[in-house]
């Protein structure tokens, strides 16, 4: 497979679609490849769409998951995706597993980043993130 270009330098996985690799390769003959990172063996096909660009379907073989991951570039807003592989692939509105529960990337990585420094921070998990933040660029957070 050609090397992905992520335009923004980096990608994120904005859900995963019930359909595995076999099962999207028999239905629609979409082709997959084999290759192997540090985390194991996985089937991997790239798609090309206009809008969104390069998007990536994954799926690890010793995942316990058995549907397909969708990656796309970490600019890409998550409903645009996913329409764009659903129109892309001919797939209907019930095609996801799962879908990120952030509409980007960047939504995605600030709540990480809140829950890593509210934890380290010694603050309770209470979910509000915007009162989590608060308290720490206030300067009002500190260990307990």
């Amino acid at each position: 497979m050609e090397a992905l270009a992520w335009p923004s330098g980096g990608a994120w996985t904005i859900g995963g679609l019930k359909s595995s690799p076999e099962q999207l390769t028999q239905a629609i003959g979409l082709e997959f490849e084999r290759d192997e990172d540090e985390l194991g063996p996985f089937d991997i096909a790239c798609l090309e769409d206009d809008a969104v660009g390069q998007m990536l379907l994954q799926h690890y073989l010793r995942s316990p998951a058995s549907g397909t991951d969708v990656l796309v570039d970490a600019g890409v807003q998550r409903d645009v995706a996913i329409q764009a592989v659903k129109r892309r692939l001919g797939l209907g509105r019930t095609a996801f597993e799962w879908t990120s529960a952030y509409p980007s990337c960047m939504e995605s990585l600030a709540a990480a980043i809140t829950h890593t420094i509210a934890a380290r921070a010694g603050l309770p998990q209470t979910g509000q993130v915007d009162a989590t933040t608060d308290s720490i660029l206030s300067g009002s957070a500190h260990k307990l």
